[in-house]
């Protein structure tokens, strides 16, 4: 019979008079301990070979001593590789004896590769994530975090990779007409020109900038305002600005026809955030909002009400006046003692339909009535 490339033979018999043979294989462990310089090698895969070099088809992964076992005829000639970051590895011909394992070495040697990255002599850099490749560029399944990339390779060597980097100032800024302006702190983030965040950002400074230290690579930066996103074009170790087109909205709150004083008004994105902008209405019952180029809605509360704007585009560098009504109307309260009797003197307050009090009262005439301007509402 053929087994693990080896032939055995049975004793020679008489037919018919013989029914039963046995051919009797006797086997001993081949016990295979793979190390590197640093010690045994957990995880590699290890591979039974014929003595003349023929791939038998069986393989066993090391444990964390090092070691894999195989059990193989007696008499008969071995020999075993191991695999480690893309490296073959062989034992010396090995020929199987009874009487308790085969210890098998295989010696992979190696030692310490170490890599400092750094963006220029003396200033290296932390946190990087490093892999290993062979010369071919294939990843060899191992990376290490600088500032502490030891791995097991041939023999002790140590490479500086230098990346150099230096100061790329960015200016956020808004126009309207044709004038700049600074706008401070804002967030700006670093990007790919393939649009993948690189997990920077910095916040504009009381000029509109921020500045980021760079290897000399294409990117393009975005700076986040008022909910929306602007873009830079792609640069590569020049200074940009992000100029952001504005526009005014001219917010004009009435009621019963009227402009109305002191209103509180916002501003919302279209899909209803509050954009953390508001102001109150001058005696013309009008606020001005300069914002960017772009698509708003705004509220203006009044009485315990809200009243919206429709969804509202701004052109830039214009005024882009916007109106919103109350409605409403003079409402008189007239009250009696009696039937054609008015009550004179009377002080009359206005409250909310859940008790909140408007800060609104009158005193009854001779008619015994007060009028109030009130909006579209429940009182």
């Amino acid at each position: 019979m053929d087994y693990l490339g080896n032939r055995f033979w049975s004793q020679a018999v008489s037919l018919p008079e013989t029914s039963t043979v046995h051919v009797v294989i006797e086997e001993e462990t081949a016990e295979v301990t793979v190390t590197t310089s640093a010690g045994p090698a957990q995880g590699v895969r290890v591979y039974l070979f014929s003595g003349s070099g023929s791939y038998l088809s069986l393989y066993e992964n090391t444990g964390a001593d090092g070691k894999v076992s195989f059990d193989l005829p007696v008499d008969r000639d071995f020999k075993f590789r191991a695999d480690i970051s893309g490296n073959q590895y062989w034992s010396n011909v090995t020929t199987i004896v009874a009487g308790g394992p085969n210890k098998v070495p295989v010696e992979a040697g190696g030692g310490l590769f170490q890599v400092t990255v750094e963006k220029a002599p003396g200033i290296p850099m932390e946190g990087i994530n490093t892999y290993l490749f062979n010369t071919s560029g294939t990843y060899l399944g191992l990376s290490q975090v600088t500032d502490s990339s030891e791995t097991s390779v041939t023999e002790n060597t140590s490479i500086t990779l230098a990346i150099p980097h230096q100061d790329t100032v960015i200016t956020v800024q808004d126009m309207y007409q044709g004038t700049p302006e600074a706008l401070e702190g804002l967030n700006v983030y670093l990007f790919t020109p393939a649009g993948s965040y690189l997990s920077q950002y910095e916040i504009t400074d009381s000029n509109g900038h921020v500045t980021f230290n760079i290897p000399e690579r294409a990117y393009k930066v975005r700076a986040d305002y008022l909910g929306q996103q602007f873009w830079s074009g792609e640069l590569t170790w020049q200074d940009i600005s992000v100029d952001i087109p504005m526009a005014d909205a001219e917010i004009t709150v009435t009621g019963s026809g009227q402009p109305l004083e002191g209103v509180n008004v916002y501003v919302f994105s279209t899909s209803g955030s509050y954009l953390n902008e508001n102001d109150t209405t001058d005696v013309n019952g009008r606020v001005t909002f300069r914002l960017p180029a772009g698509t708003y809605k705004f509220r203006a509360d009044y009485q315990g009400s809200q009243y919206w704007s429709g969804e509202e585009t701004l052109t830039s560098d214009q005024v882009n006046p916007i109106a919103i009504s109350t409605g409403g109307g003079t409402f008189t309260l007239t009250v009696l003692k009696g039937v054609a009797d008015p009550l004179v003197g009377a002080n009359c307050y206005v409250f909310s339909e859940g008790g909140s009090y408007f800060g609104m009262s009158a005193t009854t005439d001779g008619n015994g009535q007060v009028s109030f301007a009130l909006a579209d509402g429940t009182y």
